[in-house]
């Protein structure tokens, strides 16, 4: 079983043989594990409005203008002419995410539980879990219970009109082959309430079968609600991060940003950095893997805990509800049965009365001791001594003054102590147990032996040292039959505790281990975390040193550029060119399913609201039709395996931005007309939903 930690892999572990798919196996980060990318570009010149050239599934545009002053050395008039380029990046996903091909750790995280769960509950079942097994189980435990119970009814029945007045079989015969079939009746009896004592498992047979029918439909509701969800797929949380990056590094470039000519924009995230370096696409993926793993955490682990604690604890008490049953041993109401079973009412009499004789014995030999020690005032001696004397006809031996010989009291004494197991007293009565620890219950008979001493099947006893035992006669000493049987049970209960303890012992043991490499392992953790902190820290500082640096020339350019304006002529089209270069939009572009690029523009506060990811539509399909080709987010079945699969972005379109012509330099109003360059102001701006 699996442990308790309650995870979604923990509750599937109780369904397969098999180890499930791991989150990590999925979202994993370090060496190992796969990336998410595939691969990344930036192209901080690129010419035409729009991602860089390739195929990529989520790339982004920023434009900017670069300035360029000409003076002429004759006149000293200066030309400024502005061209737009545009920061340019890509990113195409790995195989892993991009798509839900079959084979992938996404594709077997998605379909293992269609498997296990949905399975369990049909009349096939798993490997492991079959639900119709638990109604098999409780339907031949009540059989057993039923077969049992009428079992004993019938041949207690059969006992019943036997030795009776007006049977047909009276007699000695017929006496023991009742006591024999009353024996046997009970022994089902006794089987009866092994079963039902102190409860009936059976009930808990199908409470556990409840249960599990119940978390199953439970867990296949969490699955569901989760599978629907825009968060249950990788691409997302990629696209969103990078959504939110390409917000940020247009908000820089708001207003249009220039530079001079051989100079190139720098753009850095506050949280991820440069996309310029490897860093930033580092931080980019364990930020999408831990946003993927926190929603597996939350949507599926929560119901998953519940789910295992619930069956573990249904599991448990049926378990331990189901009793060990003894073997019947087919007694006969006057033998030795078992110390737990059932009590015989016609074996209790014989006990209390054989309880009783041995009591009178007792007492009797109790007064002829106290007689022997206390003669008193002779008087019992004397008349002893008279009736010996008394005239009578006397015997062979006799003097003709009595009856015969008269034993005295010491004779008497002797002879009754002489008397052992199986011997009679002088009234004919036969004595029926010992000082010894022979004949009795088994349980006192077990209880009177010596430490270490054996009982052997046919009621001998060996001694601690290993030599038989015997009564003071020299006799062997022997005990009543049940006693090997019920010195058997205890020593069987004995070694149940004993490897229970071990059993304990060696789960302590391997407890305190998993916590100390648990604990290693946190430290170690803990400490990769802290190295990655600060060495993240210092690359923060050195490019925010790098950021103030470039801040610093550019304002020195800038001013620079201000005194020489002072003295410089400018166009009228100059002053548009630029004005236009300000008021160009980058984009946001994100492939689709059918391998087109839909383009979203830089969307505001409003328009970009937190869980924005929750307007995604997922595939219409049922959860059994996901095939191993189709992507893993579409607005529709995939048509074509070509294009990698994307997220669907919404169908909010903006239009590219400017032409060619914008990077066209321009010195007069006569190049071109002015309404020609007004319409080239802007695209329209497309929003994520």
């Amino acid at each position: 079983m699996a442990s308790a930690s309650g995870s979604w892999e923990d509750i599937l572990s109780l369904y397969t043989w098999d180890q499930p798919t791991t989150r990590d196996q999925v979202a994993g980060s370090g060496e190992g594990h796969a990336s998410w990318f595939a691969e990344h570009t930036v192209v901080p010149r690129g010419a035409d409005a729009g991602p860089p050239g390739g195929s990529w599934d989520i790339g982004w545009y920023i434009p900017y203008v670069v300035e360029t002053v000409e003076t002429d050395s004759e006149t000293l008039q200066s030309t400024i002419s502005y061209d737009t380029l545009y920061y340019q990046v890509g990113l195409r996903l790995a195989r892993e995410v991009g798509s839900n091909d079959a084979g992938t750790p996404l594709s077997r995280f998605v379909r293992e539980p269609l498997d296990l769960l949905w399975a369990s509950v049909t009349e096939a079942g798993t490997d492991v879990v079959k639900l119709l097994s638990f109604d098999s189980a409780g339907m031949t435990v009540r059989g057993v219970e039923k077969f049992l119970a009428d079992t004993h009814q019938r041949i207690t029945g059969w006992a019943r009109d036997l030795d009776v007045s007006g049977s047909d079989l009276q007699g000695s015969a017929a006496g023991a082959l009742k006591d024999a079939l009353t024996g046997i009746a009970n022994e089902f009896q006794d089987l009866a309430v092994q079963m039902t004592m102190p409860r009936e498992f059976s009930g808990l047979i199908d409470d556990a079968r409840s249960r599990l029918q119940a978390r199953t439909g439970d867990l296949q509701t969490a699955y569901d609600t989760w599978r629907a969800s825009p968060e249950a797929w990788p691409a997302n949380h990629v696209r969103d991060i990078l959504q939110d990056v390409f917000n940020s590094l247009s908000a820089q470039a708001k207003g249009g940003l220039v530079v001079s000519v051989g100079q190139t924009p720098v753009f850095t995230d506050p949280t991820y950095g440069n996309p310029m370096d490897q860093s930033f696409w580092d931080r980019v993926e364990d930020q999408a893997k831990t946003r993927w793993k926190n929603h597996v955490s939350t949507t599926l682990d929560p119901q998953a805990a519940t789910a295992l604690s619930d069956l573990e604890n249904a599991y448990g008490t049926a378990a331990g509800a189901i009793p060990h049953i003894a073997q019947p041993k087919w007694r006969t109401p006057g033998a030795a049965h078992p110390a737990d079973g059932p009590k015989d009412p016609a074996k209790s009499s014989l006990d209390d009365l054989q309880k009783q004789l041995e009591q009178s014995e007792q007492d009797q030999q109790k007064a002829l001791d106290d007689a022997g020690k206390n003669p008193g005032d002779g008087r019992l001696d004397q008349n002893l001594q008279d009736q010996k004397d008394l005239p009578g006809g006397g015997q062979k031996d006799g003097d003709g003054t009595g009856a015969g010989p008269v034993v005295d009291q010491q004779s008497l004494k002797n002879a009754l102590q002489k008397t052992g197991e199986g011997g009679t007293f002088t009234d004919g009565t036969t004595k029926t147990g010992g000082t010894d620890g022979t004949g009795g219950d088994a349980r006192s008979a077990l209880d009177k032996l010596p430490p270490g001493a054996v009982v052997n099947k046919d009621g001998t006893v060996t001694g601690p040292d290993g030599k038989p035992l015997k009564n003071q006669d020299g006799t062997l000493r022997k005990v009543s039959p049940g006693a090997y049987d019920l010195q058997q049970q205890r020593l069987q209960q004995q070694n149940e505790q004993r490897r229970q303890q071990a059993l304990q012992k060696t789960a302590q043991e391997q407890e305190k281990a998993y916590q100390d490499q648990l604990r290693q392992r946190r430290q170690a953790l803990q400490k990769a975390a802290d190295e990655q902190e600060k060495s993240y820290q210092e690359q923060l500082r050195k490019q925010q040193l790098d950021q103030q640096k470039a801040g610093t020339q550019q304002r020195a350019y800038q001013d620079a550029l201000r005194r020489a304006r002072l003295g410089t002529r400018t166009s009228g089209a100059d002053l548009h060119t630029l004005e236009n270069a300000r008021n160009l939009k980058g984009g946001f572009r994100v492939r689709q399913p059918d391998g087109s690029l839909t383009e979203h523009a830089p969307a505001t506060e409003e328009q970009l609201r937190p869980g924005r990811s929750a307007r995604i539509r997922t595939s219409s399909g049922g959860l059994g039709a996901l095939a191993p080709e189709e992507a893993a987010l579409t607005t529709g079945r995939r048509t074509s395996s070509n294009p990698p699969m994307m997220p669907p972005m919404g169908s909010g379109a903006g239009a590219g931005a400017g032409g060619a012509d914008q990077g066209r330099e321009r010195k007069s109003f006569l190049d071109e007309e002015e309404e020609t360059w007004g319409t080239q102001a802007s695209s329209g701006t497309g929003v994520i939903g």
